[in-house]
């Protein structure tokens, strides 16, 4: 592997497991200082610790990216440490696959809350840690959003909500 990422500051929403946390460390193998955003401080810190381990650095936090003033403030704190943010990864989703007579408020309000809160908070919080000079922001999509199946109503919306806010925020922020 090579070092492209030397020295750049990397975070990773959902990242003490799964495809985020793969994220994670692969940003560390390439060499850049990574934050981990996990609902459990303890994920987080477990996931950074394993990084650390391999020689890398990282720092985990616990954060609800449905709350935006906890994604603000963590980011804000992450900036803060490591003297700005290179890329932002929204790589976070609560997910619930039920049939649609089953859907809930509740259900609604957490996969909305985090799936496109998570990534319009996100974006919002780490634009203006960024360098003019540029930065990257990756929102994971799906191709749900542009499919759909039984039993994903709503994470096929929340993914199709995704795909539009990225297509808005490049235009705006690519700039």
């Amino acid at each position: 592997m090579g070092h492209e990422m030397t020295n750049k500051i990397a975070v990773v929403t959902g990242a003490s497991r799964g495809l985020g946390r793969a994220i994670a460390e692969l940003f560390a193998a390439e060499g850049a200082r990574v934050v981990l955003f996990d609902l459990k401080q303890k994920w987080a810190d477990s996931a950074a610790e394993d990084i650390v381990k391999s020689g890398r650095t990282a720092i985990g936090f616990e954060v609800d990216v449905s709350d935006r003033e906890a994604v603000h403030a963590a980011m804000n704190e992450a900036a803060a440490a490591f003297g700005g943010i290179d890329v932002l990864v929204n790589n976070a989703m609560w997910n619930s696959y039920d049939p649609i007579a089953d859907i809930t408020p509740e259900i609604f309000a957490r996969m909305t809350g985090v799936g496109l809160g998570g990534v319009a908070w996100g974006i919002q919080a780490a634009a203006p840690h960024m360098s003019e000079k540029g930065g990257a922001i990756i929102n994971i999509g799906s191709m749900a959003g542009r499919l759909g199946s039984s039993n994903a109503l709503l994470y096929s919306a929340v993914k199709a909500g995704v795909d539009g806010m990225t297509r808005s925020a490049s235009v705006e922020l690519g700039k």
